[in-house]
C-alpha cells in the first residue's frame, strides 16, 4: 500500500496542500502498463492483456504498489470516456447501412441470443437473474481493437469473413450503449422494475436524438469556426469540451458518463473534422486506456481464479462453442459461403473491452450487482478468451476442410445448388480460370473481359457472383482451394489460372490444388506479402507478383521520371529491380552467360 503522502508549497501568503499519492499512483500505473505492453508485444498477445497483468501485479490483490480505491476508479472513469468517445468518433450510421443485413440485423440477433446463453448459464452456476444477465452482457460483444489486430497479423483484413466479422462488431459496439443505459434499473428484474427501464429508455432515445439534431445542425458548423482560426490547440479544446459535455449530459439525465461520451463521439463522426478529431483522440484513447485495463486489472483477485478455475474453463468453453455456433448459423442464414460462417464465428469470440467497462459498472458502487468472485470470474474468463483469439484464428481452415466431408454442411453453402453454371463451366476449353474477384482479381477480370478472353471466376462472396452473372459472366460461387469446385470449373482444360485471393494460406493451397489438377497449366498468383514470392514459385505458380512491392516499385519510376531523368535508364533499372526481386536465380543466370560471352 502506498502511504499518503504531502507536499507543501508557499504560495504568497497562505500554502496549498497537493496530494502526491494520485500522481504517484498514475505514474506507477503507466509505467507498468507499458512493461506489460513490450513483454505482451514480445510474446505476440494484443496490448490489452499485458495491460490488465500489469494492473494485477500491481494492485491491491498483487504487490500492493497502488492501492487507494478512490484512485483507481478515478482512472477507470477517465479510461471509459476517452475510450467510448474515440469509439464513437469512429462509427456513422452509414457503416451499418452498408452491412445492414448481416451486420445490423444478424449482429442484433447474435447479440440477443448469446445475452441469452449468458444468462441460462449464470442461473446454472447459481448466480443471480441479475448477475447471470450481466454475464450475457459481458459474453455478448465481441473486441474489434484485438479483432482487428488479429486481421491486420494474419493479413486479412480485406477477406470476406474480415467484412462480415468487423459489420457485426460494430452493431455489438452499439448494443453496449443500450447495456449501460439500463444498468441503473437492473436491481430488480420483476414486472414492477418495467416502467423504469422505459424511462431510461425513453431518456437514452430523446438523447439519441438530440445528439443526431446536434450532429447534423450545431457541431459542424461549431467545428468550422474552431477550424477557420487554425489554432489546433484550440480545436483540441473545443473537441474535449464536446466529450465532456456529452457525458455530463447524459449523468445529469440519469444515464451514464461513458453514454455521453459514446454519443458525443458519433456527433463529430457525421462531420467532416472526424479524421482530425481521430488524430487527436486517439493518442488520448491510448493514454487513457492504458490506465482503464490496467485500473481494470487491480480489481481482479488471483486467488479467485486458482479457487474457481472449473468455473471460469466452464464460462470460456461455452463461450467459444456457443458464441461460434450462433454466428454461424447467422453468417449462413445471411447465404455467406461456409468457410465464411467458420471464420467469423471464430473471429468474434475474444471479449469486448467494453465488457469490461460493464463489468466494473456493474460491480461497484452504487449497483454491486457482481460479487467480488464473480467480478473475478468474469474478468478471468474475458482476459482468457482475448489470449485465446489468435490461435482460434488458426483453427479456422482446418476446420473447414473438414467441414467440407460432411455433405449435409455442404449442402448449407449455395456452391452445392449450381448445377448449372457447374455444367456450363464444365464444358468450357481453353479459358482463364480466374480464381478471387475482388478489388485485384476484378481488374484482371476486366482486362480479360476487354480482350474477349474467356473466363470462368470463382468467387464466394455471393453478391459479387450474382452480379457478375448478371452481366452474362460464367462465374462460379465457392471455395476456389476446394479439388472439387477446380475440377468442375473446368481446370482440367484451362489455358491458365490466375489466383488473386486475399489472404496467403487459400492462395497457396489453391496453387497446390490446381497443380495437382492440371501439371502443365501456367498459374500466375497474387503475393501479399513478400514470403509468399518463394512459397508462391515451390507451390508452382510460374509467376508471383507482390502487390506492394509493385506500388512501391511504380512510385519509384513515377518520382525519377518528374525529376527529368532519362526514361530509358530508368526504365531498365525498373526492370532489372523486378527481375531480381521475383527471380533473383534468372538474373544470375543472366549475368554468368553475359560473363561468358564477354570470355
Amino acid at each position: 500500500m502506498c502511504r499518503h503522502r504531502e507536499l507543501q508549497y508557499g504560495w504568497y501568503d497562505g500554502s496549498v496542500q497537493v496530494d502526491l499519492s494520485l500522481l504517484v499512483d498514475i505514474v506507477v500505473a503507466i509505467l507498468a502498463g507499458w512493461l506489460g505492453g513490450v513483454l505482451a508485444r514480445r510474446v505476440r498477445l494484443p496490448l490489452v492483456v499485458g495491460y490488465l497483468l500489469a494492473g494485477i501485479l500491481i494492485g491491491p490483490n498483487g504487490l500492493g504498489a497502488v492501492g487507494e480505491g478512490a484512485h483507481v476508479q478515478l482512472l477507470a472513469s477517465l479510461g471509459v470516456v476517452f475510450l467510448l468517445f474515440a469509439q464513437g468518433v469512429q462509427i456513422s450510421l452509414g457503416d451499418l447501412l452498408r452491412v445492414r443485413i448481416v451486420g445490423l440485423y444478424g449482429g442484433l440477433a447474435q447479440v440477443l441470443l448469446v445475452i441469452a446463453l449468458g444468462y441460462l448459464l449464470g442461473l446454472g452456476l447459481g448466480w443471480s437473474a441479475t448477475a447471470s444477465l450481466i454475464l450475457g452482457f459481458v459474453l455478448s460483444v465481441t473486441s474489434t481493437t484485438v479483432l482487428a489486430k488479429v486481421l491486420a497479423e494474419r493479413e486479412e483484413a480485406h477477406t470476406q469473413y474480415a467484412r462480415v466479422a468487423l459489420g457485426i462488431s460494430i452493431t455489438q459496439d452499439l448494443s453496449t450503449v443500450a447495456m449501460v443505459a439500463v444498468l441503473p434499473a437492473l436491481g430488480t428484474l420483476t414486472p414492477a422494475v418495467l416502467p423504469v427501464m422505459g424511462l431510461l429508455l425513453a431518456k437514452a432515445g430523446a438523447f439519441v436524438a438530440i445528439v443526431l439534431i446536434a450532429a447534423r445542425a450545431v457541431v459542424p458548423p461549431l467545428l468550422r469556426r474552431i477550424a477557420v482560426t487554425g489554432n489546433r490547440e484550440l480545436f483540441l479544446i473545443s473537441v474535449m469540451v464536446l466529450c465532456l459535455v456529452g457525458a455530463a449530459g447524459a449523468e445529469f439525465l440519469g444515464l451514464s458518463l461513458a453514454l455521453g461520451a459514446f454519443l458525443a463521439g458519433m456527433m463529430i463522426s457525421e462531420s467532416e473534422f472526424h479524421y482530425e478529431t481521430l488524430s487527436i483522440v486517439i493518442p488520448l484513447r491510448d493514454v487513457f486506456g492504458l490506465l482503464f485495463f490496467v485500473s481494470l486489472g487491480m480489481f481482479f483477485h488471483p486467488a479467485v481464479l486458482l479457487a474457481y478455475w472449473p468455473t471460469v474453463t466452464l464460462i470460456v468453453v461455452a463461450l467459444v462453442i456457443g458464441k461460434c455456433l450462433v454466428v454461424f448459423g447467422i453468417v449462413l442464414w445471411a447465404r455467406y459461403h461456409l468457410r465464411t460462417a467458420i471464420m467469423s464465428g471464430l473471429a468474434l469470440t475474444p471479449i469486448s473491452e467494453y465488457s469490461f467497462i460493464i463489468a466494473i459498472l456493474a460491480a461497484g458502487a452504487p449497483f454491486s450487482y457482481l460479487t467480488d468472485a464473480q467480478y473475478s470470474i468474469t474478468i478471468a474468463s474475458a482476459i482468457i478468451s482475448v489470449i485465446l483469439a489468435p490461435a482460434l484464428m488458426h483453427l479456422g481452415n482446418p476446420l473447414y476442410r473438414f467441414a467440407v466431408r460432411f455433405r449435409a454442411l455442404r449442402r448449407l453453402t449455395r456452391a452445392a445448388r449450381e448445377n448449372d453454371e457447374l455444367t456450363r463451366a464444365r464444358a468450357q476449353a481453353g479459358h482463364v480460370l480466374l480464381c478471387g474477384y475482388g478489388r485485384v482479381g476484378g481488374i484482371v477480370g476486366e482486362a480479360l473481359r476487354d480482350f474477349q478472353i474467356p473466363v470462368v471466376i470463382i468467387d464466394y462472396d455471393q453478391h459479387q457472383v450474382a452480379r457478375l452473372r448478371r452481366e452474362g459472366v460464367l462465374a462460379l460461387y465457392g471455395d476456389a482451394s476446394s479439388p472439387v469446385l477446380l475440377r468442375q470449373s473446368g481446370a482440367d482444360d484451362a489455358a491458365m489460372a490466375v489466383i488473386c485471393l486475399p489472404d496467403s494460406r487459400s492462395m497457396l493451397l489453391t496453387l497446390q490444388r490446381l497443380r495437382q489438377l492440371n501439371g502443365e497449366m501456367p498459374l500466375v498468383a497474387r503475393g501479399l506479402i513478400p514470403t509468399d514470392l518463394d512459397r508462391g514459385y515451390a507451390a508452382g505458380a510460374e509467376e508471383v507478383v507482390e502487390a506492394e512491392f509493385e506500388c512501391g516499385l511504380e512510385l519509384a519510376r513515377h518520382t525519377l521520371l518528374r525529376l527529368g531523368k532519362d526514361e530509358a535508364l530508368v526504365q531498365s533499372y525498373v526492370d532489372q529491380v523486378r527481375l531480381f526481386r521475383y527471380r533473383s536465380d534468372l538474373l544470375r543466370e543472366t549475368r554468368r552467360a553475359a560473363d561468358e560471352g564477354e570470355g
